[in-house]
């Protein structure tokens, strides 16, 4: 009918889009051969600048866009700017640059400015971006100008060296101040691009190692932004991180920073980056004597039970709680370093092999000769030592074989201190010394602000709400020793986080234990529900070790640590996985009765080569045979 409009059918519309979206493809990639050409021939103009502002917002995480205009820009500064009116070749006057005029010389062949058809912000507008490139170029040429005007006559090489450097130093000023304008525009479109971020990093950098004076910016400008950047997502880590880094870089006040963390938490309590970002900061105060912790826990106590009486369900209070409940402990009470580097000395007579626990992981051999007294008084030494670890990388316990059954004395300098070691021992059973043992207090310090008031404040919310997980997790760890009943409340309230409440009763169960393994080389715990082994640098010098009945599901190579354990009973548990890396020499008798494991998960065993005797009753195992093969050893003892 006439006057009315057309309706473009579905399938026309379709074709359309489907060609503008060909002609884009098409501009973008021929913008990019023309941009990896002139990189290949390391021509950094104008034009390979232009089209890195073209393409990078329509791919913000493409870190070879990136790189390329991080190298046009260094090379500009060393080089010299494109636009620089002052240019050092072999005639000693001054040329005036050639300035494009026409914005769409900077565009790939077929490109025009018409071609965006209303396309939304993130893609490519030729337009825009060259009428503000265009802009820049228009703004050094006019300073080119004033330049030219005043050095019209000609000039000596040192002056037009100097003039040189000013001139480009104010144009590099300029492309920094567009660089921080270009990566906001890139940010509020990608807000966590990685590559954004970094470029904003590089040239923070480069502004403030040059000494560049950039227009109406200041590093507590760049805090502001950041501030700003926050409120539209508080949980940013790359906007957090950023901020980290210019604090550092720019050395801005620890204040400026506990303000903006202040105000954050004020704003929306539940921001956990902004109580992470809190401690961080007030544990490295504390560390560097900027602050007393003393003088603000109080404070920061009151803080933040405000939010967890506001909510209690809400789980970052909560992790700020538990890191001032440790913050309490750490500025109260200083635990002593150990006066001895080396923890703990084992001599394993049947194998003679000295083992050395250290409290630190050492990647190379502590220390290079050794000297020994036999039970016949005569003293040997050892050069050039054959050192092995209990793994194949850094390792805090280190063993050596003498060679020797009967040692009464061992001799050794380690970190400028003189070690003489009696030994005593039987021909079978090891010989181990607490060189530098680490005192291990329990339940609260006596000092603790956790008193009082603030204590009665936790019970209060218990009282209120008694199945809430995070109290009852705090109370289990606070009332003296580690509650295990606790943990049991705590698996009902919260059977996600089942696992973990396990592995925390094992570790209850374990310190509870704990003492009765110290003066005796036989260690028993069964029927304890363990799923995990803690504490297994105490328990080195055992002999015999016994966990049936607990609820293991696999053998890890924590084990690896027991270094003179020749018998591991693990019947009755739920094992069905044997780590590959598990490897105990000085093991001989291994017992997994009654447990999940097949004929595969036996494979690791192979790598203790001093197994002879192997139980595996009740298991998914019938063959004897098919272990021999699969341990590569037909000596070995099965019990099937």
């Amino acid at each position: 009918m006439h006057g009315r409009i057309k309706i473009k059918t579905p399938e026309e519309i379709k074709a359309e889009q489907n060609q503008k979206d060909a002609e884009q493809a098409k501009m973008l990639r021929e913008s990019l051969d023309i941009l990896f050409d002139k990189r290949k021939n390391e021509c950094y103009d104008e034009k390979a600048y232009s089209i890195t502002t073209l393409l990078i917002p329509q791919m913000p995480d493409t870190y070879v866009l990136w790189n390329i205009r991080r190298e046009i820009i260094l090379d500009w500064e060393k080089n010299g700017h494109p636009n620089n009116p002052i240019k050092l070749n072999e005639n000693s006057k001054v040329e005036t640059p050639k300035i494009a005029g026409d914005v769409n010389s900077s565009l790939p062949d077929g490109a025009s400015p018409q071609q965006n058809n209303g396309k939304p912000a993130s893609s490519v507008d030729f337009n825009s971006a060259n009428q503000n490139c265009s802009e820049k170029v228009n703004e050094s040429a006019n300073s080119g100008d004033q330049i030219q005007e005043a050095t019209k006559s000609e000039l000596s090489a040192e002056d037009k060296q100097k003039q040189w450097s000013l001139e480009n130093e104010k144009l590099l000023a300029q492309l920094m101040k567009r660089e921080l304008d270009f990566t906001v525009t890139c940010l509020v479109e990608q807000p966590k691009s990685y590559a954004s971020w970094y470029q904003r990093m590089f040239v923070i950098k480069m502004i403030t190692s040059r000494g560049l004076k950039i227009e109406k910016w200041e590093p507590k400008d760049e805090l502001r932004a950041c501030e700003k950047f926050l409120t539209f997502d508080e949980r940013n880590f790359h906007c957090w991180n950023h901020l980290r880094f210019l604090c550092k870089h720019c050395q801005i006040d620890l204040k400026q920073e506990l303000e903006l963390t202040e105000k954050k938490i004020k704003k929306n309590f539940s921001n956990f980056s902004s109580f992470y970002y809190r401690s961080s900061l007030l544990t490295r105060a504390h560390r560097e004597k900027i602050l007393d912790l003393n003088d603000i826990w109080q404070k920061e106590h009151d803080v933040v039970m405000k939010a967890i009486f506001t909510d209690p369900n809400d789980q970052s209070p909560w992790f700020y709680y538990k890191w001032l409940i440790a913050a309490d402990q750490f500025i109260t009470y200083q635990p002593p370093q150990p006066f001895d580097p080396i923890y703990r000395l084992i001599f394993d007579p049947p194998q003679s092999r000295v083992v050395f626990q250290f409290h630190e992981s050492f990647r190379n051999p502590p220390f290079d000769h050794i000297k020994y007294q036999l039970s016949n008084q005569e003293l040997k030494e050892m050069k050039q030592l054959n050192w092995r670890n209990h793994n194949d990388s850094s390792s805090h316990i280190w063993f050596l074989d003498l060679g020797e059954a009967s040692i009464s004395r061992l001799l050794f300098d380690f970190r400028g201190k003189s070690y003489d070691i009696p030994i005593t021992c039987s021909s079978e059973d090891p010989f181990w010394t607490v060189l530098g043992d680490i005192p291990h207090g329990e339940g609260l310090n006596p000092n603790s602000k956790l008193t009082g008031e603030n204590y009665k404040q936790l019970l209060d919310i218990y009282e209120l709400e008694p199945k809430n997980k995070w109290v009852n997790l705090i109370l289990s760890s606070i009332q003296g020793k580690l509650q295990a009943n606790k943990f049991e409340e705590l698996r009902a309230l919260d059977p996600m986080r089942e696992n973990y409440y396990l592995d925390q009763k094992s570790k209850c169960v374990i310190e509870s234990n704990l003492e009765q393994a110290q003066n005796s080389n036989r260690f028993q715990l069964t029927d304890s529900s363990l799923t995990c082994l803690y504490h297994v640098n105490r328990l080195t010098h055992l002999r015999h070790l016994d966990l049936s009945g607990n609820c293991f599901s696999r053998i890890p190579d924590l084990f690896n640590s027991l270094v003179v354990l020749e018998e591991l009973i693990l019947d009755r548990n739920q094992i069905r996985f044997i780590q590959k890396t598990f490897r105990m020499t000085s093991l001989k008798k291994l017992s997994l009765n009654d447990n999940a494991l097949e004929i595969e998960a036996l494979e690791p065993l192979k790598n203790c080569s001093a197994l002879k005797t192997l139980s595996i009753r009740k298991n998914k195992v019938a063959n004897e045979d098919d272990v021999k093969k699969i341990l590569s050893s037909p000596d070995i003892h099965i019990d099937i």
